[in-house]
């Protein structure tokens, strides 16, 4: 990883100090970062936990998220969470809901640095909007919408993602057209219809009239070996308890 993160900066990620094709061929293959259970831990991940933990501390000094409530709602929905892996998840309760935690935060980060890219200098968007839609890499969007509600709703969001803020689905879906890759925010998409981030990113594709066309994979399934375990991240978290 490169520098540490200075003020409300997050830190740079490190790249891999090679040249020409042989350069271009790593950074190809390399995923930029780790979204659910299945690719953790992985030390090519240019995106590392204590990023992301650098992105939940921005929402605990910056705009107030209500940790203790998030996690009250996000424990009585442990299992549904679970339930849309198609593999088991060797993980603890605390691990499963830091990594949501995690995950989250970092997510909304990720929309703005679509948007905005100079505010996350080194951070590889090209490869982390990527990242973001593939079926194995994904968390359920209720925990996505649980931590829009902890940070305030759609006028308290507005103060982090400013004049691109609105419902989570618009924001969600305006950060696929600012990189083309989706159409315009329909209203007519509801946040309790959408399984994950590819799900509504396909039903942001379409015509309003034929979105159930579009059949939804609700199960999020690995591809490669056995997902790993990951353990609790205890030095960068040490002033988070739950």
């Amino acid at each position: 990883m490169g520098r540490r993160s200075r003020g409300n900066q997050p830190a740079s990620s490190g790249s891999p100090k090679a040249s020409g094709d042989k350069a271009t061929s790593i950074i190809s293959r390399r995923r930029a970062v780790a979204i659910g259970p299945y690719h953790r831990g992985k030390s090519e991940l240019l995106i590392k936990d204590k990023d992301k933990w650098w992105c939940v501390k921005y929402f605990l000094s910056e705009h107030s998220l209500n940790l203790e409530k998030w996690l009250c709602d996000m424990s009585s929905r442990e299992e549904e969470a679970r339930s849309y892996y198609s593999e088991d998840v060797s993980m603890d309760s605390h691990s499963f809901l830091e990594m949501l935690l995690l995950d989250s935060c970092f997510i909304f980060h990720a929309f703005r640095l679509i948007i905005c890219p100079l505010l996350y200098p080194g951070w590889p968007s090209d490869q982390i909007k990527l990242d973001l839609l593939m079926l194995e890499n994904q968390i359920p969007f209720f925990v996505l919408v649980q931590l829009y509600c902890g940070l305030g709703g759609e006028q308290e969001f507005r103060k982090f993602a400013g004049a691109y803020a609105g419902t989570i689905i618009h924001y969600a879906v305006n950060s696929f057209t600012r990189c083309n890759m989706g159409s315009t925010w329909d209203d007519s998409i509801l946040p309790e219809q959408v399984l994950q981030l590819l799900h509504l990113f396909r039903l942001s594709l379409g015509p309003s009239g034929n979105k159930s066309t579009l059949p939804p994979q609700r199960r999020i399934h690995f591809m490669g070996s056995s997902p790993r375990y990951v353990p609790s991240v205890t030095e960068a978290s040490g002033s988070i308890c739950y």
